[in-house]
């Protein structure tokens, strides 16, 4: 890994990789998501404009 970036991470902060989750967020239940940050390993080829 070349760059990290810390948000949140606070007791809701959930993480999952190839659809599993990979720690364990406080609570005893999933809680909606209200926002996400995604990475996607692969070029954009969007529309410039």
């Amino acid at each position: 890994m070349d760059d990290a970036v810390n948000l949140d991470s606070g007791g809701s902060t959930t993480m999952s990789v190839g659809g599993t989750l990979v720690n364990r967020p406080s609570g005893s239940s999933e809680r909606a998501v209200g926002e996400a940050l995604v990475f996607v390993n692969s070029p954009y080829y969007g529309t410039a404009g």
